[in-house]
């Protein structure tokens, strides 16, 4: 999945219509080694971070990181294990 159709499905899960943001950003850390992330904002609070790193064309590890308070207050209670499924369904685009 893309990070657009990541931010819609999760937007769609959202307890407000507003104030739900992204980046996506791609690091080369040497000529092997590449992390992808993508970080999901709250009006300009951190909720949810993302990252894979790929060496050589493989996926060597991949991670799913949130902010708890902030977490809890846009998705709620229930939802966790969910929202890092989807996320971690991205593929770096």
């Amino acid at each position: 999945m893309t990070a657009e159709e990541i931010f819609e499905e999760l937007l769609s899960m959202t307890k407000y219509n507003r104030g739900l943001s992204f980046t996506v950003g791609r690091r080369v850390w040497n000529r092997k080694k590449l992390q992808y992330t993508l970080s999901i904002f709250y009006k300009n609070l951190y909720v949810i971070h993302s990252y894979f790193l790929v060496e050589n064309g493989l996926e060597v590890s991949r991670g799913v990181d949130s902010s708890y308070n902030y977490f809890y207050q846009v998705f709620g209670d229930d939802k966790k294990e969910d929202i890092e499924g989807i996320v971690k369904k991205w593929n770096g685009k």
